[in-house]
């Protein structure tokens, strides 16, 4: 009974602080460097007042075939909006990810950059566009000749539309190519999600990811996609 009145307590004092949590669970369908069916753990953490956004989370995904470890990925992700409903927006972000299946011992990526909203309707649909400078910072996995730092600039076109009651449509597409060499070095991200509210903090999420590298590291595919199914848990 004290823990329940905690946990209470605990969600009660989130809703205050305009706090919200994500706990996932599911599974991919991959293509590309990895080709099987690999589970899926996450989290998140976001908070959204007038002035700011902030958005944390984290997805662990891990596959075995005939014993061996043919998949593992940790995607780490935190971002940072202010004044996230005025018609421009600027906003830092950081992304780590770590999966030698794709050629990556750890790539960290550091984003500011400013958000355009086309059009807005609270609750119903939300559009827009944004342009921002990237740093990778990579250690590849295995032996290459590509550069472990590059400086990037970043377009993305951003989606959100709600269908119904109960279903949500997300999609998101970047591109981003090198300073250096934007004809021959960019890669290309396209995220598609579906999210179906089945009841009250409980989700049915459906998604398609598919990216895009121009330069890769020997023996490692320019193409990857994956089609997921998962739930999630918003408290």
């Amino acid at each position: 009974t004290g823990l329940f009145m905690m946990a209470l307590a605990l969600a009660v004092h989130a809703q205050e602080k305009k706090w919200h949590f994500n706990i996932d669970g599911g599974g991919y369908i991959n293509n590309g460097n990895i080709d099987n069916m690999s589970f899926t753990q996450g989290a998140g953490a976001k908070r959204n007042d007038s002035l700011i956004e902030l958005d944390a989370s984290y997805k662990y995904t891990i596959a075995q075939q005939d014993g061996f470890l043919n998949n593992r990925e940790l995607l780490s992700n935190i971002q940072l909006d202010l004044w996230q409903y005025d018609r421009w927006s600027p906003f830092i972000a950081a992304n780590d990810l770590v999966n030698r299946f794709k050629g990556y011992d750890n790539k960290l990526s550091l984003l500011g950059g400013v958000k355009y909203r086309i059009y807005f309707k609270p609750g119903l649909f939300d559009y827009s566009v944004s342009a921002a400078f990237v740093y990778d910072f990579v250690d590849y996995y295995g032996e290459t000749d590509l550069d472990n730092q590059k400086a990037r600039f970043s377009l993305r076109a951003k989606i959100k539309q709600k269908i119904g009651k109960i279903t949500d449509i997300k999609h998101t597409t970047f591109y981003q190519p090198a300073f250096d060499d934007c004809r021959g070095d960019y890669i290309i991200t396209s995220v598609t999600k579906i999210d179906n509210h089945i009841w009250k903090c409980l989700s049915l999420g459906l998604g398609f990811t598919y990216e895009y590298r121009s330069l890769v590291p020997d023996g490692t595919k320019k193409q990857d996609a994956h089609f997921d199914v998962g739930l999630s848990v918003v408290f």
